[in-house]
């Protein structure tokens, strides 16, 4: 038993050391579509990488209208959906990726007539759940 408990001990000390290890973003020049990241605070989650962007973490995407994504509070605070099709990252992670180091923000829009248009804001940052996750700063804005 005391072996059993020993070994038990040191494998959950090996998955400790191993969430460390993990990425708080996707990684420049990552090829993989989605990835296991740890951002201080919260346990390890998934999220998809932008393979056009590399080392863009997605925080939203709406394609097809198949999530539904009128939600409450606690819906948005947490996160919903699926990260390979329709989902959203939810508030409290952006907040805990967005408070530790400058984030940049790059939106992309799709219109029903095929053409896109794209924003660049340099310094993208959301408040705390006590702040109702308030947009804090989006920095400098660019078309590209």
């Amino acid at each position: 038993m005391e072996k059993t408990n020993s070994e038990l001990s040191s494998q959950l000390s090996g998955c400790r050391k191993s969430d460390e290890n993990l990425p708080d973003s996707c990684p420049s020049g990552s090829r993989n579509w989605i990835y296991q990241i740890k951002v201080r605070g919260l346990e390890p989650f998934k999220v998809p990488c932008s393979k056009a962007l590399p080392g863009w973490t997605v925080i939203q995407r709406r394609i097809d209208g198949s999530e539904n994504f009128k939600r409450t509070w606690v819906e948005y605070k947490n996160g919903f959906g699926d990260v390979s099709g329709e989902f959203f990252i939810g508030l409290e992670k952006l907040h805990r990726m967005t408070e530790t180091r400058p984030h940049e923000l790059y939106i992309k829009l799709g219109k029903p007539d095929g053409s896109t248009s794209y924003a660049h804001y340099d310094d993208f940052k959301i408040g705390s759940e006590k702040e109702y996750y308030e947009l804090k700063n989006v920095g400098k804005h660019s078309v590209r």
